[in-house]
Parts: C-alpha cells; sequence; structure tokens
C-alpha cells in the first residue's frame, strides 16, 4: 500500500466499488461560496476513508481542504465530513481523489453530549454476538462482538473484512445475548475507529441506539445484571434497563467470613434506617447480638457486597426463643425443636422492588425443608402483616416491642412450610413469587412429592404465572405514570 492510501485507510484495505454496485455519493467544499453537492463516483472505500472519481467538472480540490460527503449505500444515506489527503491524480484519464472521513461530535437528539453516561463493560466470557444483513453486499452478513452498553447506545467489534460501514449509516441487528434472550433493534453508527488485540487489528463502532422497546431494554438489563460490572441497580433503572430478576445474579450461602458479617451488620443497620425503623442512638455494634452466635446467618451476595440477610436459628426443646425475651411461648403452638426461627431479614435499598426478598425467603424455606422441621416463625410490624398473610403466615396472637427496633409492635407470625409449598392459603400470585422455584427444586430433588388436591392446586398456580408477570409490568407502568405527575 503505498503512502496515499496509508492516510486514507490505515491497515484497512479498501474494497474495490463496481459500476453496478448501488453505491451513490455526492460531494461539496464545506463553507465555500457553492453550497452545490456535485456527483462523484466512489472508486474505493473503507470504513476510514474513499476514493473517489468526479463525474462533472467540478471546483479544483487541494489538499487539507474540509468536504461535506453524502454517500448513498443500498438507500442508506449517511452525512459526515471529510479531509482531502492528497492531490488529485490521474487514473486512466481520470481524476482521482482521496478523502479521509472524521467524525463531528457525537450528540444525542436533545443536544446532549452523551458520551458522558455510564458504560458498562460486557463480560469477556459472555460477549453478546450480533448480525446484520452487509448493506454493501448481496446476500452477506456481518458480525459483531458486543463490547459495552450505555444509556444511549453500544460499542461493536468487526473484522476489518468489512469494508462496507460508515459513519452515519443505520444497522438493524440482532443480537444474542448468552443465558438471556434474543433481541433485534436499530442502531445508528457514530464512530468507526481501528482497535489492535493481541495483534490482531478490529474495527471498533460507537452505535447509538434508533429504536429499542422496553423488552430490548429489560433484557440488556438482565445481562448487565449477571455479567456487567456497575454498582448497584439504580444506575439500571435510572437507564430504563429493568431487568426480570436479580436473583440470578445473586449467591446465597450461609455465612463464612468474618468480613460478611461485618457487611451483614451495616446492611441490618442501613435497611432498618430506611424505613425508620430504629431507636435513636443505636449504632452498627448493636445490630449484633448473642443469638448471631447459634444461628445461621444467610447472606445474598452481589459482586462481592452483601445485598440481601437473614439468620435463621434451629432452636432445640430447651433452648430460648429470641421472642421468648418478651413473651411466653403457648402450648397450643408447635414444639420449638419444630420450628425454624427467621429473624433480621434485610435487603440492599437499591436492589429492592425486584425478587431478591422473594429469592431469600424461597431459600430460606427449601433450607427448613431439608433440615425436617415444617413451621417458621418471624416477627412483624403491622404494616408488614398482610403482605405475609398472602404468602401464608398467620398471626399466633402473641406480639411484643423491641428497645432496638423504635419499641414499634412487632407480632408473632407462623406458617406452615408444606402448606407454603402446596399453596394451601397462600395468595396464588405470591405463590408464585415467592415458593415456586422453593418447591421446584425439592421436587426435582426427590424431598417433596405433592401428591392429589395439592398437586392440582400448584399446576393450577403454575399457570397464572404470566398473569403475575403482566400485572408486576402494569404497576410498574402506573408508578412511573405517578412519579410523572
Amino acid at each position: 500500500m503505498n503512502t496515499q492510501l496509508d492516510g486514507i485507510h490505515s491497515t484497512v484495505v479498501p474494497a474495490d466499488i463496481r459500476i453496478g454496485d448501488n453505491i451513490l455519493a455526492r460531494i461539496r467544499i464545506r463553507n465555500s461560496n457553492s453550497p452545490q453537492f456535485n456527483e462523484i463516483r466512489i472508486w474505493r472505500m473503507s470504513p476510514l476513508g474513499v476514493e473517489l472519481i468526479p463525474l462533472t467538472p467540478s471546483p479544483e480540490y487541494a489538499k487539507s481542504d474540509s468536504v461535506d460527503l453524502e454517500i448513498t449505500l443500498n438507500g442508506n444515506r449517511s452525512h459526515f465530513e471529510g479531509l482531502v489527503v492528497e492531490h488529485i491524480e490521474k487514473l486512466n484519464e481520470n481524476s482521482l481523489l482521496y478523502i479521509r472521513l472524521y467524525n463531528k461530535s457525537v450528540r444525542s437528539i436533545d443536544g446532549r453530549d452523551r458520551r458522558g453516561t455510564d458504560r458498562w463493560l460486557c463480560s469477556e466470557q459472555f460477549l453478546p454476538s450480533c448480525i446484520c444483513a452487509n448493506p454493501g453486499r448481496f446476500n452477506d452478513f456481518i458480525y459483531f462482538q458486543m463490547r459495552n452498553i450505555s444509556e444511549s447506545g453500544i460499542q461493536l467489534a468487526c473484522s476489518l473484512r468489512n469494508k462496507f460501514l460508515i459513519t452515519g449509516m443505520k444497522l438493524n441487528i440482532q443480537v444474542s445475548l448468552p443465558l438471556i434472550a434474543n433481541v433485534a433493534f436499530s442502531v445508528v453508527v457514530k464512530r468507526i475507529n481501528i482497535q489492535s488485540e493481541s495483534g490482531k487489528d478490529y474495527l471498533i463502532l460507537g452505535a447509538e441506539y434508533h429504536e429499542l422497546s422496553q423488552y430490548t431494554k429489560n433484557a440488556l438489563g438482565q445481562y448487565l445484571i449477571q455479567f456487567g460490572d456497575f454498582a448497584t441497580l439504580d444506575q439500571l433503572r435510572k437507564a430504563q434497563f429493568i431487568p426480570k430478576s436479580i436473583s440470578t445474579a445473586v449467591d446465597f450461602y450461609f455465612l463464612k467470613e468474618k468480613e460478611d458479617y461485618k457487611q451483614v451488620l451495616d446492611l441490618r443497620l442501613k435497611a432498618n434506617q430506611d424505613i425508620g425503623n430504629i431507636s435513636t442512638g443505636i449504632s452498627v455494634e448493636d445490630m449484633a447480638d448473642s443469638y448471631d452466635s447459634r444461628a445461621r446467618i444467610v447472606v445474598g451476595k452481589f459482586k462481592g457486597k452483601v445485598i440481601a440477610t437473614a439468620r435463621i436459628l434451629y432452636n432445640q426443646i430447651d433452648d430460648q426463643l429470641e421472642q421468648e425475651q418478651y413473651v411466653k411461648w403457648p402450648s397450643h403452638l408447635p414444639r420449638k425443636d419444630q420450628i425454624l426461627e427467621m429473624s433480621r431479614a434485610a435487603t440492599h435499598s437499591s436492589f429492592r422492588k425486584n425478587d431478591l426478598l422473594a429469592n431469600l425467603f424461597g431459600f430460606i424455606a427449601a433450607t427448613c425443608v431439608q433440615s425436617g422441621r415444617e413451621w417458621v416463625i418471624i416477627s412483624s410490624t403491622d404494616a408488614l402483616i398482610p403482605f405475609y398473610n398472602k404468602l401464608g403466615w398467620r398471626e399466633t396472637g402473641l406480639d411484643y416491642k423491641h428497645p432496638t427496633f423504635g419499641n414499634s409492635r412487632q407480632s408473632i407470625l407462623i406458617a406452615n412450610v408444606f402448606d407454603g409449598m402446596c399453596g394451601r392459603k397462600v395468595h396464588p400470585l405470591y405463590w408464585n413469587s415467592v415458593w415456586k422455584n422453593a418447591a421446584q427444586h425439592l421436587i426435582d430433588s426427590k424431598v417433596f412429592v405433592p401428591k392429589g388436591t395439592d398437586k392440582l392446586r400448584m399446576q393450577i398456580y403454575r399457570s397464572l404465572s404470566p398473569l403475575e408477570t403482566f400485572l408486576r409490568a402494569l404497576r410498574k407502568v402506573i408508578n412511573r405514570l405517578h412519579t410523572k405527575q
């Protein structure tokens, strides 16, 4: 490649443009006295530059002239600026003009610079793959890897063999998000560069969304929650990339590390402060007590951060329940060695309004069944009792005030885990949110085998799962409408 071409196409070998190719171009000198475009033929092109042959008498172009160029490729018209990098030369009685393409400043439709928005890197192990029709060749396709995602657009990488990619071009891409979904949407190419990785060069495209449905946004959010690099769910919600499930990216296990315990105490305090359920002067050290030493503490961890927790106690007959500090355990309720006692449930505020709490409860319910205990007791404020009633918990008639948590009334509730698994006295939509996955896990493990009416009820409840999804989506729409008013 000679010096002239090096200045235009860099390391990309340009593609020859045949007369029959459906590629048209017009050109004019930028800021000249004549605003008229002149038709011009493309001789060769790459994503970085073009070689042109004037078709009619045209102004004299000098090296370093800035030009406006319009290229129509298979009906897709793009406008961008270029720079004359070489003088006109003779080529078989024709003049040849070398133009290096460069980008205008990238602005969104509303005029704001969108390059300042958060960019989330895609996982190298699970890079999304994309495909679109090659606008410059019939029955040819371009394959991309998606490198990062932002609120306004994406970064794509592809081989240098793709010569017909230019800024301003709209691409209709089909995207495979690993383990998530296949989606299709349109983007507009805003930037094209060359990047070298491990001794190989790639075209790197910066593209803005042209059309993006809420379904596609949610799918991108679900991919990012599992494989992206971001701090909180609030970032995705701000971009309206709302994942269907957070729990798929959360590891639930029992506490093992001292550092995790520190995070658990911090989360307990912060979660209760968020809802105003904490007494004045309470510190993070007050979130620990003697029951932690004999409890199994469940943690839900997301990218190294504890975002959900609860503790469970397997009491024996002679042990004291946590609630027995304040009430006497009556004989008509199940014995203490038949009960799993759950307390100190807390979730991070940035990860709420999702399925995090439901899956925390499901993990504990499965643990309860596997331990051979049928009953779970919890304490609840008055505001949350209706919620727990829908999940199958019933009031025991016992209540007390806890000095650490604002001296608000705490009611003791009890639930039979097998009743919950089978959907007995459980709201069907809440069963799908909390009990369904735990029940299926135990059925698959042959720990739990429903029969008769229980099996039929569970099948009916499962059939209502799409309705539960629809109602959840409807609630989100209504909440957004209220927020805008």
